[in-house]
């Protein structure tokens, strides 16, 4: 008979591999100067016949996603206790997407306001490393609460397989990340082009938000294909 894992003073080792994949990505954020690239610090997904380096270029496409989908949701099936497994992933992941699709809403707004004021150079600068430090401040904290409620989940899960159920959240999240990395670069593009402010700046802020419309096109399809709502 399978039973619940219990509390027990020693700290599992899948608690402390989310735990460090969660404190290593925290500080990669606060140390970057607008990228987030913290997949180096996630558990390997080779051991799960994830081939990383073909899904970390940006150049993925939505084919390459969908494998990844696909090669996750393999995974999820190991979880006997309860086959249909996306109810305990699909809300923390959408929550993710949520959030990082309203801290983008936020710099975007930032940058029509300085369009608008017709501000200077300097002043736009500015507001723009403003915008940048939040958002980051932002995605730090909707890691927190991402790792936690996983975390929480897991550890109710029964003993037998929680090690398998942290396994599939180090799957989504190590994805997820890769998303996450080319929102702040662009973020990162915009304030360079501010930085060296051409006579058409609010057109190149413009591409920059038409590519970062493309990112969250492949974010959605990539949410779509994992939960089958595609």
């Amino acid at each position: 008979m399978t039973t619940v894992a219990s509390t027990a003073n020693e700290t599992s080792a899948w608690k402390l591999r989310l735990r460090g994949a969660q404190a290593q990505a925290k500080a990669r954020i606060q140390e970057s100067q607008g990228s987030i690239n913290i997949t180096a610090y996630l558990a390997n997904p080779e051991s799960f016949g994830i081939d990383h380096q073909s899904l970390h270029s940006a150049e993925d496409g939505v084919e390459k996603l969908k494998q990844h989908a696909e090669k996750l949701k393999e995974h999820l099936t190991l979880l006997r206790a309860n086959p249909t497994s996306d109810d305990k992933f699909e809300p923390i992941t959408r929550a993710l997407i949520d959030d990082h699709r309203n801290l983008s809403g936020d710099v975007k707004a930032v940058t029509d306001k300085l369009q608008d004021d017709k501000v200077d150079k300097q002043t736009a600068m500015e507001k723009m490393r403003e915008a940048r430090q939040q958002a980051k401040k932002q995605s730090i904290d909707s890691i927190d609460r991402s790792y936690d409620n996983a975390v929480e989940i897991t550890d109710h899960q029964p003993e037998d397989q929680q090690e398998t159920v942290a396994d599939a959240w180090v799957l989504i999240y190590d994805q997820f990340l890769k998303f996450t990395d080319k929102i702040f670069n662009l973020f990162l593009e915009m304030h360079n082009a501010i930085s060296q402010w051409p006579e058409d700046i609010w057109e190149k802020v413009k591409e920059a938000w038409n590519t970062m419309k493309g990112v969250f096109v492949e974010i959605y399809q990539w949410f779509n294909d994992l939960f089958g709502y595609a």
